[in-house]
């Protein structure tokens, strides 16, 4: 989402998200937030279905992944924002317990530095994931069951 949607969601200016977000810059890892390129702002707006005047805009917006809509939560001070925040914590709270008590913990392994694929191991069935896990959500991703048991995958990283 871009800086202007979420600023009318979160009951603020965009000015106000945005100098939020420079305060508080080190929370904001570009997985999390990045500026639209010209070429990507002109296509976004021809897109616009919309009464609002784009055109006033001097500056390119932020973009947020979903990351940086629950970082940006936790450094706004609206009481939307507030608000929105406790309902992203307590929901991450529940996702987790409930999993917890309904399924084995699963692992995740990551292979040396010099490897991007990620190993997931789910009551001992081995996936290779394509891609790293904080970029999974925002590309294509191949994941591919393999026949190899934990220990092999395990052994790799001795």
């Amino acid at each position: 989402m871009v800086d202007l949607d979420l600023a009318m969601l979160y009951g603020i200016q965009t000015k106000a998200l945005n100098q939020s977000v420079k305060r508080n810059i080190n929370r904001f890892p570009e997985d999390f937030m990045f500026q639209l390129t010209k070429e990507e702002w002109s296509l976004l707006r021809s897109q616009f279905v919309t009464t609002k005047d784009l055109s006033k805009i001097r500056t390119l917006p932020y973009a947020f992944t979903h990351n940086g809509i629950g970082m940006l939560s936790s450094v706004l001070g609206s009481e939307t924002a507030v608000a929105m925040n406790i309902r992203i914590m307590r929901a991450f709270t529940a996702c987790q317990q409930e999993h917890n008590e309904q399924y084995p913990e699963i692992r995740f392994i990551q292979l040396p530095h010099r490897n991007h694929d990620r190993f997931l191991i789910i009551d001992d069935t081995v996936y290779l994931l394509g891609t790293s896990l904080k970029d999974m959500a925002l590309s294509l991703c191949a994941i591919t069951k393999l026949m190899v048991s934990p220990e092999a995958i395990l052994s790799l990283l001795k």
